[in-house]
């Protein structure tokens, strides 16, 4: 098995969660509010149609960062 970090924008996000094809996600919090319909989110796309088809994650760890905090998640399979 290979490890391969990939970083990219909410829709590069969301179709490896879609496709199973990612074991981990790091989440960073930060202390500030971007608010608006052009702020950044996590997971882009068409997104999903029920709660059944959502991708699951589980916490695993919270490492507080200045005045933010990082969350990282497992994949639930």
């Amino acid at each position: 098995m290979k490890t391969i970090l990939v970083e990219g924008g909410s829709t590069v996000i969301w179709s490896f969660l879609r496709k199973g094809l990612a074991d981990e996600a790091k989440v960073f919090v930060s202390s500030r509010v971007l608010g608006g319909q052009a702020a950044p989110t996590l997971a882009g796309g068409q997104g999903v149609i029920s709660l059944d088809e959502a991708p699951r994650l589980r916490l695993d760890r919270i490492e507080r960062l200045g005045d933010g905090a990082l969350l990282e998640y497992t994949v639930v399979r």
